[in-house]
């Protein structure tokens, strides 16, 4: 970022700052009141402030600056930032793909010193003013590729985290291991010449058997939900082999367990809707623990194919929703009823039903339509 001393001037930081909290916010610039500042800047951290205060709120403070609004989008939210930084400590951390800096921000807290790597100079320089500015000293940015800070360190770290890039040239969303940017196949044992132990950030689309296939001596597998929105897949490598790495399913700001199994395969029984159903949150689904959750909670799969689980006795403290319901026929539903519409392994969509019957969304109760091991059935929330 060129402007950074004109951005950080404390008048016009005064100006972002009553711009984000007026209703117009930054509508209505259409010239910059600062001969130093363009309107187009003014808008791009008035805009990056809204954003951080409800995504990144240590960052929505004045004095911080911003980049565009795409990089905003993408960077990490506060919630997962302070997720991976409890689950590690130490002296050195080292960021190979420091970006605007949130995650290593965050995990910098728990090391004594952090080195960042970027290959944009803009983002260099605002890691540089934001971290200061933040009163975090001991850090130093190196401005370059991954693999050539890599080829000419000699200093060991705690912790190297990994964030690659998810998009080709043609800016397509990528989801095999060798095409991201850095290519992790082809650096990780790089990295771990320098390291026990590797966090990579990845897109939750990602497949885990999959990634335990082709990347060696992963321990952890996190997949970290906030608020039931899948968000990160998390992958911790380290030095040695682990015969049976675990998976760990989080959803942040909720008050649901934290979930942990290992790789192994539990018996999962099948059978009939009972009283109560349950909804296992989005992190369980992506990770398929199923038989972990019969197995704690005391619960029967409705279906193979069906990601819903029952039981005759309600179970309290479980990672999802849990209605009580009834079987109804088709015939029991009325039009214009209001309803929130959930259909799972069932050939009409929730849109198809909605038609069908005449259905207004949302209320407090729920209709499902499914199938379980006797075949479609639809089910009422009571």
């Amino acid at each position: 970022m060129n402007n950074l001393l004109g951005l950080a001037a404390p008048e016009v930081q005064d100006y972002i700052t009553e711009s984000v909290s007026a209703a117009s916010g930054s509508k209505n610039i259409i010239k910059s009141p600062f001969p130093d500042v363009t309107a187009a800047e003014l808008i791009t951290q008035i805009s990056g402030r809204k954003i951080a205060a409800k995504k990144i709120p240590a960052f929505s403070k004045s004095g911080i600056l911003f980049p565009a609004a795409i990089s905003m989008e993408q960077c990490s939210s506060q919630a997962t930032a302070e997720y991976k930084a409890s689950l590690f400590s130490g002296e050195n951390l080292l960021d190979l793909t420091a970006g605007l800096g949130v995650d290593a921000y965050f995990l910098s807290r728990k090391f004594a010193y952090t080195q960042l790597v970027e290959q944009n100079p803009a983002l260099c320089d605002l890691i540089n003013h934001n971290w200061q500015a933040l009163q975090q000293t001991n850090f130093s940015v190196f401005n370059g590729q991954a693999e050539d800070f890599l080829e000419n360190n000699t200093k060991p770290f705690d912790l190297v985290y990994i964030d690659p890039a998810r998009r080709n040239v043609q800016e397509k969303k990528v989801f095999l291991l060798e095409d991201l940017t850095p290519n992790i196949l082809v650096l990780l044992p790089k990295i771990l010449t320098v390291t026990p132990q590797v966090l990579i950030k990845l897109s939750p689309l990602f497949d885990i058997t999959q990634l335990l296939r082709e990347l060696p001596c992963v321990s952890q597998v996190h997949l970290v939900a906030l608020r039931n929105e899948v968000k990160e897949l998390l992958v911790i490598v380290c030095e040695e082999k682990h015969h049976s790495p675990t998976v760990h399913c989080v959803n942040l700001d909720t008050e649901e367990p934290t979930v942990i199994a290992a790789r192994e395969d539990i018996a999962i029984p099948y059978g009939e809707v009972r009283r109560y159903l349950y909804i296992p949150n989005n992190a369980l689904i992506k990770a398929a623990l199923y038989g972990k959750l019969c197995q704690d909670y005391g619960l029967i799969k409705l279906h193979p194919n069906t990601h819903f689980l029952t039981s005759d006795e309600r179970m309290e403290n479980f990672p999802g929703r849990v209605l009580e319901v009834e079987k109804i026929s088709s015939k029991e539903i009325k039009k214009n009823m209001q309803y929130n519409i959930i259909s799972k392994n069932h050939p009409l969509r929730p849109e198809d039903i909605k038609n069908k019957y005449k259905l207004r969304d949302g209320g407090d109760h729920y209709l499902i339509f499914t199938s379980d091991t006797g075949g479609k059935l639809i089910m009422r929330s009571i």
